[in-house]
């Protein structure tokens, strides 16, 4: 029989992302709420707390892809018509 690998409970499942097993009380989190959504079930607590450091990092990245993108297009197409 599986274990809770916080409290010792009896477990309910196990982390869709870690793989450690949890009770109720302890996990079967879902990551993400609202339009942009990180659908993740059945996460332990701890994964569940570390999905919110990813989607800032997922959208820094996005901001900085976008700002690239932006400045090579303004080399190219404004400073080349000078």
């Amino acid at each position: 029989m599986s274990v809770c690998y916080k409290c010792g409970a009896a477990a309910a499942g196990a982390c869709t992302n870690c793989g450690q097993f949890h009770c109720p009380a302890h996990g079967n989190k879902t990551a993400g709420d609202g339009v942009l959504t990180m659908a993740r079930h059945g996460l332990c607590d701890a994964c569940h707390a570390d999905m919110g450091f990813k989607k800032g990092i997922a959208a820094l990245i996005g901001v900085l892809a976008i700002g690239t993108i932006l400045v090579i297009w303004f080399i190219a197409n404004v400073l080349n018509k000078q």
